[in-house]
């Protein structure tokens, strides 16, 4: 696939981390997060991670020599255009190349083709080593991060939870085809993929365990790691509640991108506070169905 000139320029920092994302819009991004946050909701809590991972692999000193690509869904003008707008609210759209994907959109069935193509292309940047990151791990473990660039000739894979997993780099010279025959979208995809890696003779470390946020237990979690002090019991997360913001009027936190280090995660934040009451009332819902 050509990329165009004016999104993408060579380089030959040491690396290139590549973010897979959708583009946060409603109904179309998190869909599995609807039933406890609604469309707007879970829309906004995915712009939020998203905007999260990306600062902090922007300002994140290490990282500064290491090319940063958001490969997006839709890979349409559309798409590019609604990204673009994202990296400049987030004063970081000179930071951050753009790649979009295959065939437009991002669909499980699809993605060891579009992973094929995200290693293609960023290859064309780079002649170290390629990291590939989901958009929903706000929890990203920057030291992970930072030293898997280390083992320029090793695959380093973070699991997840749900048996995916949220962070894989591979060596340069890793052919694409190490994207083909991974059980994607299911529990054993960490393992087969792992599997294929090592029929390719490729050596292989393992990072820690991430959360991805794919369902409303999952938010459930992370609002109780980011917000300690929000208690929670059996009849759900006892909190003073706001209305939620309506997703066209969300704005990221004004000049705060040069805030996000390692374990802060601001925009995160700001959309689980924002969202509280809609949290609360979801586990108090489940809570009274067990009864």
């Amino acid at each position: 696939m050509a990329t165009s000139s004016k999104e993408v320029q060579q380089s030959s920092v040491g690396g290139a981390i590549v973010v897979v994302a959708k583009c946060p819009l409603p109904g179309k991004s998190k869909t599995r997060l609807i039933p406890m946050l609604g469309e707007e909701g879970s829309a906004q809590l995915a712009k939020a991670m998203l905007s999260d991972v990306l600062c902090s692999l922007v300002h994140h000193e290490p990282l500064h020599r290491i090319c940063k690509i958001l490969y997006y869904a839709p890979g349409t003008e559309d798409g590019r255009q609604h990204m673009q707008a994202l990296l400049k609210e987030l004063a970081i759209a000179d930071s951050i190349q753009l790649i979009p994907m295959l065939h437009g959109d991002l669909h499980a069935r699809d993605l060891g083709n579009q992973l094929q193509n995200a290693l293609t292309e960023a290859k064309k940047l780079t002649s170290g080593p390629v990291m590939f990151l989901g958009m929903d791990s706000p929890e990203l473990p920057l030291d992970e991060v930072q030293e898997a660039f280390s083992f320029a000739d090793h695959a380093t894979l973070c699991p997840s939870q749900d048996g995916g997993y949220g962070m894989l780099t591979v060596p340069n010279l890793t052919p694409p085809t190490v994207f083909e025959n991974v059980l994607w979208s299911h529990p054993l995809t960490a393992v087969s993929q792992l599997k294929v890696l090592s029929d390719a003779h490729i050596p292989i470390r393992m990072g820690r365990i991430m959360h991805d946020m794919d369902e409303p237990e999952d938010v459930q979690v992370l609002f109780r790691s980011l917000l300690p002090n929000s208690a929670t019991s059996d009849e759900g997360i006892r909190v003073q509640a706001e209305p939620a913001q309506d997703f066209k009027s969300l704005q990221v936190p004004s000049s705060n991108a040069s805030t996000v280090v390692n374990g802060e995660y601001p925009f995160t934040k700001k959309a689980l506070q924002d969202l509280k009451e809609l949290i609360s009332n979801y586990d108090s819902a489940k809570a009274k169905a067990k009864i």
